[in-house]
């Protein structure tokens, strides 16, 4: 695992879609931006989890593996913000 971040990014405000990330300088493909961290919990404990968040505005999670999630929701850096698009 890689520590750190090799790209510059910011923190911007997307209105009612809570937060996200953007990259201020050009990103290559394959290249590495940031860890996702977070609380590492069982997927057990991330379902209860889920119940309980499901009518907060945001919550964060990244399932790692059939056994592992990590929950970023309460603890966690600034990649939680970043989506797909």
């Amino acid at each position: 695992m890689q520590l750190g971040s090799t790209v510059a990014i910011g923190v911007i405000d997307c209105g009612r879609r809570g937060v996200g990330v953007v990259a201020l300088e050009a990103v290559d493909a394959e290249q590495f931006v940031g860890e996702y961290v977070g609380e590492v919990t069982s997927s057990r404990e991330a379902c209860q989890r889920a119940k309980r968040y499901q009518h907060a505005d945001h919550w964060y999670m990244l399932q790692v593996s059939a056994e592992q999630v990590i929950d970023a929701t309460c603890v966690g850096g600034r990649m939680r913000f970043v989506n797909h698009s």
